[in-house]
């Protein structure tokens, strides 16, 4: 878990968004995973930060690196939570369990680098990861999508994201990214597929980083309304209109076949969800994904105007 070049390049990009980064918090306590040269180009493109110091300060050790990186964004109290202090987190906490009251609405930003994914009762994680947050406190997340069988114990969809961070909840998604693992890997922004009214999906072969900034727009009780997957709730919700339609204009001679009508319900639409997961599986569909070739210029930019420029 830690900094690697694109996670340095989105918070970079955070930063001349405006991101608070005056009490941070990170998801265990992140080492900083980066060579010398990447590092120098990266600091040479960007325009956020007037005095930043040269890159070579960064790289003297991971623990280090990673302190003096987030304090020059403009932390002043930074925090790890971890479940053991062997990396020398600030506070030590399962993360399976819930956080202590006194933690709630502590901080400006959470930094997740890569823990997410390794912890088994994930629900009780986002829950304690939202609640650390202020109002208007950003969570930030680089984990995992494709190709990381093994990593950890889960890897994550976008939809997953979208449903959590919603305002319903509380929060709202400012944009989501998704990368390959590679050299010429280039940054495309995820569509809501709730937005879309389909499935967005990916069949690829590399390792691939989901990328997501949600902020907290209010104090709401969490999941009273447990999240799902938005293409189900569409096929239940038309599924019924449908029905009350017909139902509402039977005959009373032909009442007797209510009980038939509701016994082919679950059939379906269990059929209709196996027809839309054959038709819009993709290696990569354009409707899903908007590229993005300048991720500097992008992260400047409302997310609105990505999609005016970007398609």
């Amino acid at each position: 878990m830690g900094l690697d070049i694109s996670f340095i390049q989105v918070l970079f990009g955070l930063k001349a968004q405006g991101v608070n980064f005056d009490q941070t918090v990170m998801l265990g306590q992140q080492g900083f995973h980066v060579d010398l040269v990447s590092l120098q180009k990266v600091f040479s493109q960007q325009k956020s930060l007037v005095n930043l110091p040269r890159a070579a300060e960064f790289l003297k050790s991971e623990k280090e690196g990673t302190e003096r990186f987030i304090r020059a964004l403009g932390s002043l109290s930074l925090d790890s939570i971890d479940i053991s202090d062997f990396e020398g987190a600030t506070h030590i906490h399962d993360m399976n369990q819930p956080i202590p009251v006194d933690w709630k609405g502590k901080y400006t930003c959470l930094l997740d680098g890569g823990t997410l994914e390794h912890i088994f009762n994930f629900p009780q994680a986002i829950r304690n990861s939202m609640e650390l947050l202020k109002i208007g406190g950003s969570f930030i997340s680089v984990t995992t999508a494709n190709n990381f069988l093994g990593h950890g114990f889960y890897q994550f969809s976008p939809e997953l994201f979208y449903r959590i961070f919603h305002p319903i909840n509380g929060f709202e998604v400012e944009w989501m990214l998704i990368r390959e693992l590679s050299v010429s890997g280039k940054w495309y922004e995820v569509v809501d597929p709730d937005q879309l009214q389909e499935r967005v999906t990916l069949v690829n072969g590399r390792p691939t980083y989901l990328v997501i900034h949600a902020r907290k727009i209010a104090e709401r009780p969490l999941f009273l309304s447990t999240p799902q997957q938005s293409d189900y709730v569409r096929n239940w919700r038309d599924s019924l209109a449908t029905n009350v339609s017909k139902i509402e204009n039977t005959p009373k001679s032909m009442m007797k076949w209510i009980p038939e009508i509701f016994k082919s319900f679950p059939r379906r639409i269990l059929f209709r969800i196996r027809e839309i997961q054959r038709n819009h599986i993709t290696s990569l569909n354009k409707r899903h994904y908007y590229q993005r070739t300048d991720l500097e210029v992008i992260l400047g930019k409302k997310s609105a105007e990505w999609r005016n420029n970007g398609k």
